[in-house]
């Protein structure tokens, strides 16, 4: 994994267009993984020197129509469909979301809040974790909503199928095998993050209690070696510094 010269982490084990597909995602949660760390160090660095940066990125991928996966995401004939806002994706709004919220940039974190508030930009129905962290980053967790993520915990430790969030399936083919979809623990690992820096409610602390960190760190590992993604060290590290702070 790398940054490309727009500043944003794109894949190497694949060429362009598929090294950014999941650039926004990847981006914001490397961004609110350094926020995690430098928050349970102790707050070392005044907001600001980053919070520049990180405003340079959100506005990169915003526009008049929607969020993108990376500025140069592509159209046809690049691709079979476009790679622009109609294709914008759960995985990517809540990534993006999350990292904002973790920097307190709060009005950039409301924006993409009101514009997934029913439908991601894909046109499926946001997920209940969203809402749940939607509800955090507005300073107003819900013991209601964040029972979602206590399912969600549940449901990546015991379940053997996933709803998938692709939309390019009839509903009836997005239910799937969990085998090998360890990258649902990305975003579940950033929710929690989330929750120990705002606050906790009863369902997100029986949540981080149900998985363990060794547990999380496995599924995230799993995920980049299973691609085969190069130069991915260095994000691992921080992971294996990040989890254990945030799960028993």
């Amino acid at each position: 994994m790398r940054k490309d010269s727009y500043g944003y982490l794109e894949m190497e084990h694949v060429a362009y267009p598929g090294s950014i597909g999941d650039a926004t995602a990847e981006t914001f949660r490397n961004l609110g993984l350094d926020r995690f760390i430098e928050f349970t160090d102790g707050h070392k660095y005044p907001l600001s020197t980053v919070q520049s940066k990180v405003l340079d990125l959100y506005r990169g991928i915003r526009t008049d129509k929607g969020f993108l996966r990376h500025p140069n995401a592509p159209e046809p004939p690049i691709v079979p469909k476009t790679w622009r806002e109609p294709d914008f994706s759960g995985d990517q709004a809540t990534a993006l979301l999350l990292g904002l919220d973790a920097w307190d940039l709060h009005h950039a974190a409301a924006d993409v809040a009101a514009s997934n508030r029913f439908f991601y930009g894909n046109g499926t129905l946001v997920h209940p974790t969203f809402v749940a962290v939607r509800k955090r980053a507005q300073r107003d967790p819900s013991l209601f909503w964040d029972g979602f993520i206590l399912a969600q915990a549940a449901a990546l430790k015991w379940s053997p199928i996933r709803w998938s969030d692709a939309d390019d399936r009839k509903w009836y083919q997005r239910i799937e095998r969990t085998t090998n979809a360890s990258g649902d623990w990305l975003n579940f690992a950033h929710m929690i993050f989330q929750a120990s820096r705002v606050g906790h409610t009863f369902a997100t602390d029986a949540a981080r209690n149900l998985v363990s960190a060794n547990e999380v760190l496995a599924k995230i590992r799993h995920y980049y070696e299973s691609k085969k993604e190069p130069n991915i060290e260095w994000l691992l590290e921080k992971y294996a510094i990040a989890i254990p702070r945030a799960f028993r």
